[in-house]
C-alpha cells in the first residue's frame, strides 16, 4: 500500500530521543518482523504513539495480516476477550502490558508480538485489511471493516486537498487507534513526508518543545484539543513552523472557530475544518481555509472523489471509495464481503447550502418529548452558550438525564424547562468535576445520572 522504498533516505520518523528513522529503515524492519509472521489472520494491536507500535502496524499491513487497533488504556481482560472474539493469532502490545506468562515471538523496540495459544483459523474476505473500533469506543467489540482500497483512496484524497508534500512534518497529536489520528499517519507516509512521533499530550510542555525543536509544520486536533489550547493560552504560542491546522471529530464552537480562523489569517496558517467517520476511513468533507472565518458551523464540501447528498429524512449520505465494507462483531463476520457498495448513510442530520454541508446532530439523539421533537445536541449547545459550562444529556423513559460540569442551580432548571416541555420532577441531574470523555476527546453520552 505504501511504497516505502520509493522514498529511501527521506526521514519518515523523528523520535523524541533525537533519533531519526528513514523510509528505507522502516522497509527493512517490515521484512525482519514479517519473517516470523505466518498466515492470513487477525492481529490485535494495543496502540501507543511509539516506534514499536508503528513498526508493528506497518509490518502487519505489509504481511497482509489484519490489525485490530485498540486503545492502550483498555484493561487487559477486555483486550484478551476481544482477541478471542476475533480469533486473533497475534497480540502486539507494549512491553510490560500483559500479566500473562507468555514468551514473545519477537520484540520490536518497546513492543512485543505474542502468538496466541490454541489459535483457531477462520475464514476471511480477501479484501479485509483493517479493523477499527467506532468513535474510540470498544463497547460491544463492534468494528468497522476496512479494505486497502478504502485506506489508500482516503489517504490520496487527504494528500490532495491538504496539498501535502515530502516537506511536511506532522506531529502525532491524536491517538494511533483513532481513525483521525491514523489518517494523519497514512496520508503523510503516502506522500513521503515526516512524522514527529510522540506519546505526550498537548498539555505537556515536552509536546510543544518537541514540535518546535523539530519544526512541526502541521497540527491535527478534535474540538476538545482546541478548547484546552484556548483555555491555557497555547493557541497564541503555536510554533512558528506550523503552517497547517486541521480540526475534525465533532463540532467546534463558532466563537472558537472564529478565533482560530483569525489567528490563522494573521499567522498565514491554513486552517481546515473537516468532517468524517470511521466508516468512511476518516474523511468525508473539508472546508477550504478561505471560508473558515465566514462559515461558522460548516464542514465544507466532499473530499476529492466523494459525493454528498441529503436524504428525504434529512440524513447526510455519502458515496466514495473510502466507504467501509461493513461491520464486524466477531470472527464470524470477517468472511463478509462489501455490504455498502461505496454508499454510507452517516446517521447524522444535516443540510446543504451553496454546495456546503452543515451538520445539526445525530439521528439517534433526536427524541420526542410531549409531542415535540428535540435534538439533544441543541440542548447541550444552548446550555453551554447560556451558562458557560459543559453539559451532556440523554433521554429515556420520559426522563431527561443531565451530567453537568460544576453546580446546578434553580435558574438552570427553570431555563431548561423554557427550552423543552418537561416537568421538573422528570429532570434527573448530577454534578461532576469533569464530563467523561473517550480517548478521542468526545464526551461519552452513554450514561445515567
Amino acid at each position: 500500500m505504501w511504497n516505502l522504498e520509493r522514498y529511501k533516505e527521506n526521514i519518515a520518523l523523528y523520535l523524541e530521543s533525537g533519533e531519526t528513522i528513514s523510509y528505507q529503515q522502516i522497509a527493512q524492519n517490515q521484512k525482519e518482523i514479517g519473517s516470523v509472521l505466518r498466515g492470513r489472520t487477525v492481529a490485535v494491536l494495543v496502540c501507543r504513539n511509539t516506534l514499536g507500535c508503528i513498526l508493528c502496524y506497518l509490518s502487519l499491513m505489509r504481511k497482509d495480516i489484519v490489525p485490530l487497533l485498540l486503545p492502550s488504556n483498555l484493561e487487559e481482560q477486555e483486550v484478551l476477550r476481544i482477541t478471542q472474539a476475533y480469533r486473533a493469532k497475534y497480540l502486539c502490545c507494549c512491553r510490560g502490558y500483559l500479566s500473562q506468562n507468555w514468551n514473545p515471538l519477537i520484540a520490536i523496540e518497546d513492543y512485543n508480538i505474542y502468538e496466541i495459544p490454541n489459535w483457531k483459523k477462520t475464514e476471511m474476505s480477501k479484501d479485509l485489511a483493517l479493523l477499527l473500533t467506532t468513535s474510540g469506543s470498544t463497547g460491544d467489540s463492534r468494528c468497522v471493516r476496512l479494505s486497502k482500497t478504502n485506506i489508500k483512496s482516503n489517504a490520496v484524497s487527504i494528500c490532495q486537498y491538504l496539498k501535502l508534500t515530502q516537506n511536511e512534518r506532522a506531529i502525532t497529536s491524536l491517538p494511533f487507534h483513532y481513525t483521525y489520528g491514523l489518517s494523519v499517519i497514512h496520508s503523510h507516509l503516502l506522500c513521503g513526508a515526516s512524522l514527529l512521533l510522540t506519546d505526550k499530550n498537548i498539555l505537556q510542555k515536552e509536546f510543544w518543545q518537541f514540535a518546535e525543536s523539530k519544526g512541526a509544520t502541521s497540527f491535527a486536533g478534535v474540538p476538545f484539543n482546541y478548547e484546552m489550547m484556548n483555555r491555557f493560552g497555547l493557541l497564541e504560542k503555536l510554533p512558528k513552523s506550523i503552517k497547517i491546522l486541521t480540526q475534525a471529530g465533532g463540532r467546534l464552537e463558532p466563537e472558537l472557530q472564529e478565533k482560530i480562523a483569525q489567528l490563522a489569517i494573521q499567522r498565514k496558517i491554513l486552517f481546515y475544518i473537516m468532517y468524517g467517520q470511521t466508516e468512511a476511513t476518516a474523511r468525508i468533507s473539508y472546508l477550504p481555509p478561505s471560508l473558515a472565518l465566514e462559515k461558522a458551523g460548516c464542514v465544507g464540501k466532499a473530499i476529492p472523489g466523494g459525493k454528498i447528498w441529503i436524504s428525504e429524512d434529512d440524513e447526510v449520505c455519502y458515496q466514495g471509495n473510502n466507504v467501509c465494507l461493513g461491520y464486524a462483531k466477531s470472527y464470524r463476520d470477517l468472511k463478509k464481503e462489501d455490504e455498502n457498495n461505496g454508499v454510507l448513510c452517516t446517521g447524522d442530520i444535516g443540510y446543504l447550502e451553496d454546495g456546503l454541508l452543515y451538520i445539526e446532530g445525530r439521528k439517534n439523539r433526536e427524541v420526542k418529548i410531549n409531542g415535540r421533537r428535540i435534538r439533544l445536541e441543541h440542548l447541550e449547545e444552548n446550555w453551554k452558550k447560556y451558562f458557560r459550562s459543559n453539559m451532556v444529556c440523554s433521554f429515556d423513559d420520559s426522563k431527561l438525564y443531565l451530567l453537568v460540569e460544576g453546580k446546578i442551580s434553580e435558574e438552570n432548571v427553570k431555563k431548561l424547562r423554557e427550552w423543552i416541555p418537561i416537568l421538573e420532577k422528570d429532570i434527573i441531574a448530577r454534578e461532576v468535576d469533569k464530563l467523561p470523555r473517550k480517548a478521542n476527546g468526545k464526551v461519552n453520552v452513554a450514561f445515567r445520572a
